[in-house]
């Protein structure tokens, strides 16, 4: 999937200005990106989440692939904050490219503003405890693999980068059900 169209995505935040929301949360495909569908939206984080070879049929090499998720980091500019993890191989050319500040998530990493540590995987989710400077708090996400977790560290750094209070942050990890017919 990709992002929708740009007519399209301006209606959908319409539509939920209209209805009283004040923040939104939405995934700014690479794809969406490259084809500016997301133009004009005015990003106030943005979560890199890695870089794999699953999209290089469209933008053809690597290199192209990471210009198109950096023009998230670029729109930024110096008002917004960026969300990256500690040991992202292309963590030097996020920061070259961000005029924001970035924060940092890591498994483990005592130095990140905000780490996961004592780690229980299990078939039906995982449990763990999530720091940042302010404290640590243990919780529990629903949802299995290693992938959901690293999601969650993403989400969690967002939120902290937002000013949420470690309870409320591990609280809202908590809540998470998934998405029906996702994993």
């Amino acid at each position: 999937q990709t992002s929708p169209e740009a007519d399209l995505v301006q209606a959908l935040l319409a539509e939920m200005v209209d209805a009283g929301q004040t923040h939104v949360a939405m995934e700014a495909t690479s794809h969406g990106l490259a084809l500016h569908r997301l133009d004009y939206c005015d990003f106030d984080i943005a979560v890199f989440t890695g870089l794999s070879d699953d999209h290089l049929d469209f933008h053809g090499t690597r290199e192209a692939y990471l210009d198109a998720k950096l023009d998230l980091f670029l729109a930024l500019g110096e008002r917004g904050a960026g969300v990256v993890f500690a040991d992202e191989p292309q963590l030097d050319a996020i920061t070259a490219a961000s005029r924001a500040p970035l924060s940092r998530v890591s498994f483990e990493n005592s130095g990140a503003d905000v780490s996961l540590s004592d780690v229980q995987l299990s078939a039906t989710g995982s449990t763990f405890r999530v720091a940042t400077p302010a404290g640590a708090y243990g919780t529990q996400i629903q949802l299995p693999g290693r992938f959901n977790l690293r999601n969650a560290l993403s989400a969690a750094g967002a939120a902290y980068v937002l000013g949420c209070p470690i309870t409320a942050i591990a609280d809202g990890l908590r809540s998470v059900a998934g998405v029906p017919g996702r994993m």
